[in-house]
């Protein structure tokens, strides 16, 4: 009885908020001059489409400050709002004395768009608004149209789900503010998990379908705080929903993998397994900004694939959960492939074991046998504890089986003092070591200059199976040679820089693969402002392959497209039909095309510069420093692992969303986002004195 007086009580409370009509602080219309005060060179006052704005300018910085305080109330403060995608320094706060209260930014939008700032709790309080611009570089600046106090917002509402269902279907939109939104057990009032999502009911750009399978015949109820019109109930169902074909998306490549909704980013323990590739990785499934804060969770998602172009979008593996008081998310790790039950976890003698950082608890450990259903073995976790939150002192676990020395192995990043800055003597991989998967010995001897995300994996030098080498890399790439005697990794030779580069981070080897094959993906990592009203966010590298060699006395490492990728693409067009041709400084069109392959030999023995031109985004190849430009010859340029000679391959896969680069044969390799959409003819054109195109082939994707 006491709980449907309270629910009548903030029903007529919310019905009496919407009677209440609109609080103007300013739209700039009348005096603007009079109500702000400036400091720096940030702001003006202009004029827009027969409007007066407060103008901010990537070129300044500075701050504006609201003269007079304003009395809260109502529920929001919506700001019509315009500028890049800089929140860290280009922003807008409230502050009930000297405490902020809550900041805002844009969305690199270049139209206004409402960003709501919850009042909540503040109402009767005297604040005041400034409007901040700390950077001068491109994507900081700020722009405002009005500010005004509406109830837009509820404070607070419940609704039970539908725990029969798979799914309940949540509308997101990109540019929407986030809202807090709990769900717990409605018996017991614990709570199950707190997350903020960019809700909007009225016009959203894609519906997350939130995964409650894990939640079936309980009593749940998903509880919004500070969202913006709030139904009475929440739709359901059985499927992911989508608002259209979701290959057909503008944005959506064809042959680079990308998450089915919400935000990617570190690919994690991709494995063998079975006949099939399964692939993990980070993912925010009902937000596509990727913020990073202790209320934006981590799940771990989950793909497989018989081909590694071809992939089925599978159950969420790992989740993050409430416990002692807090959120746990769930961070980068491995997997390792046990078919031997080296571990005796497995009640049919082989399964899969995935290693991970949970946040605040250590680093964990889930087992599966049938790569479907996920679960902690109990009396294990952590295999290491660590005591900051965030995996501030220790994150991204390795896990592996040594078989010589019959124990089990984790390495980790680790910073070497948790009080000090990130510096190549800070940034360490440690090694533990254990007999029986459940007490860890920490190596006494660690590696420098290794920062995240390590990488472990036997290789065949110059693909002799009676000669193997151990390759350690890490997030950026950089990579170590040696020996592991089963407890300190032996150096063969000095770190190696990355052969891998432009917008890749985080790589991962799949475990377990055939042929000893070291098959590997990267994010491709980029700013969400690029995908926005996708129902998506971030994508990965095509799969690659490392070889290891060695010449005159030294170990590196060579990179290929996978031998799938190149499966996944029709017979080669000869751009040449008669024969090779030398290019002059005016640029000559060779062919058109969309999703496709682009295969060049080059000689470059009378030429000094190369440029590749794709459409809008153009390719700079300057042989005096051996190295490429991209689209801007202002930016530092990515240099060849090995001196070029003069003749030499390259290879240019292009998709909606990227390009990967393959240089002379598998000496490097650079992957960076390029927005081509669903473009269907992308001209290609070549231009550079004196150099000569011997072969140029153009392959379309197979359907």
């Amino acid at each position: 009885m006491k709980k449907i007086i309270v629910l009548l009580t903030l029903l007529f409370s919310l019905s009496a908020f919407a009677q209440r009509p609109n609080i103007v602080i300013d739209d700039f219309s009348k005096n603007p001059a009079d109500n702000w005060e400036f400091e720096g060179d940030a702001f003006k006052f202009s004029e827009k489409n027969g409007k007066t704005i407060l103008e901010g300018s990537s070129k300044g910085v500075g701050v504006a400050t609201l003269k007079k305080p304003f009395t809260i109330e109502r529920t929001s403060l919506n700001l019509s709002i315009s500028g890049g995608f800089n929140n860290k320094h280009a922003f807008v706060r409230v502050k009930v004395g000297d405490q902020i209260i809550a900041r805002e930014a844009s969305m690199n939008n270049k139209d206004f768009i409402t960003r709501r700032i919850s009042l909540i709790g503040f109402e009767g309080k005297e604040a005041t608004i400034e409007i901040v611009d700390e950077n001068s570089g491109e994507w900081s600046f700020i722009t405002l149209e009005s500010i005004i106090q509406t109830d837009d917002l509820c404070i607070e509402k419940t609704i039970t789900l539908d725990s029969s269902k798979d799914f309940v279907y949540l509308p997101i939109r990109n540019s929407a503010n986030v809202v807090k939104v709990s769900i717990k057990d409605a018996d017991t009032s614990e709570t199950i998990i707190n997350f903020l999502a960019s809700l909007d009911f009225e016009n959203p750009d894609w519906i997350s379908s939130f995964d409650i399978r894990d939640l079936r015949g309980k009593n749940i109820d998903m509880i919004f705080r500070g969202a913006p019109c709030v139904p009475d109930s929440l739709e359901f169902g059985n499927q992911v929903k989508v608002l259209e074909d979701n290959l057909n998306e503008r944005l959506r490549p064809q042959f680079h993998f990308s998450p089915l909704q919400g935000w990617l980013n570190d690919p994690n323990g991709p494995i063998y397994w079975n006949g099939q590739w399964h692939l993990f990785y980070l993912n925010m499934p009902y937000d596509a900004n990727g913020h990073v804060t202790n209320e934006h969770l981590r799940w771990w998602g989950h793909a497989v694939s018989d081909d590694l172009i071809n992939w089925t979008h599978l159950p969420v593996a790992l989740r993050p959960r409430y416990k002692d008081g807090q959120m746990q998310s769930i961070f980068s790790g491995s997997s390792f492939a046990d078919p031997k039950n080296h571990s005796g976890l497995f009640k049919s003698d082989k399964g899969v074991i995935l290693a991970y950082t949970c946040t605040s608890e250590g680093e964990n450990i889930s087992i599966t046998e049938d790569m479907i259903n996920f679960s902690e073995p109990e009396g294990i976790n952590p295999l290491i504890k660590l005591n900051l939150p965030n995996g501030k002192d220790g994150r991204d676990p390795k896990i592996f089986y040594h078989e010589p020395s019959k124990k089990w192995v984790v390495v980790h990043y680790e910073p070497a003092d948790v009080n000090k800055p990130r510096s190549a003597e800070n940034c360490t991989f440690v090694f533990y070591t254990s007999d029986d998967l459940k007490n860890f010995k920490r190596s006494s001897k660690v590696l420098h200059d290794m920062f995240e995300c390590p990488n472990m994996v036997l290789m065949r030098v110059d693909g002799d199976k009676n000669n193997m080498r151990n390759v350690l890399l890490e997030a950026s790439g950089k990579y170590l040679v040696g020996d592991f005697d089963g407890e300190n990794f032996v150096q063969d030779q000095e770190l190696k820089n990355p052969i891998v580069r432009g917008g890749t981070y985080a790589a991962q080897i799949f475990e377990n693969a055939p042929d000893n094959r070291a098959i590997a993906v990267a994010w491709l990592c980029n700013f969400p402002r690029d995908f926005q009203e996708m129902p998506f966010s971030q994508i990965l590298t095509v799969p690659y392959e490392y070889t290891l060699h060695k010449e005159k006395g030294e170990y590196f490492l060579k990179v290929n497209p996978a031998q799938e990728l190149e499966k996944a693409f029709s017979k080669s067009e000869n751009a040449l039909e008669n024969g090779a041709i030398t290019l002059t400084d005016k640029a000559q069109k060779i062919g058109e095309s969309h999703e496709f392959c682009l295969d060049l030999d080059i000689d470059m023995s009378d030429a000094e510069m190369l440029t590749i031109q794709i459409g809008h985004y153009k390719i700079y190849y300057d042989k005096k420093i051996d190295g490429y430009f991209y689209n801007h010859k202002t930016l530092p340029p990515v240099l060849a692992s090995k001196p070029t000679p003069k003749k030499f391959n390259v290879k240019i896969f292009v998709d909606r969303a990227a390009i990967d680069l393959f240089h002379n044969s598998g000496d490097s390799m650079y992957a960076t986002n390029i927005m081509y959409g669903d473009e269907k003819n992308i001209p290609i054109l070549l231009s550079g004195d004196g150099v000569k195109i011997e072969k140029a082939l153009i392959r379309k994707i197979k359907k």
